[in-house]
């Protein structure tokens, strides 16, 4: 777990269902990385968890501090056919821009 003065980023993992497919529901957000159904998002949330367990990094969930609230996911992720690794982040489009003050 990572926390800064307002973010907690934290293993992305199946219990962020919810938030993971909420998160990709608005058009603003997934405008490049499409929207995930239910199922679709399990799958991908169950394979970011065996990232972790085989390669000790993948993506985070990232979270308000103060709040709690659930506002993106970013990090790292392992794309097998290229052998290469990704720094990625998807965020809520009310979270782009925000200052901390």
């Amino acid at each position: 777990m990572i926390e800064t003065e307002r973010l907690v980023l934290r293993p992305l993992t199946v219990g962020d269902l919810d938030a993971f497919v909420e998160l990709h529901a608005d058009e603003r957000v997934n405008r490049f990385v499409g929207s995930y159904s239910a199922e679709r998002a399990r799958e991908r949330l169950l394979a970011v968890e065996r990232q972790w367990a085989e390669r000790g990094h993948g993506l985070c969930a990232v979270e308000l501090r103060s709040s709690g609230e659930f506002i993106g996911r970013c990090g790292l992720h392992y794309w097998e056919s290229f052998d290469e690794v990704e720094l990625g982040w998807t965020l809520k489009a009310e979270s782009w821009g925000v200052s901390s003050k």
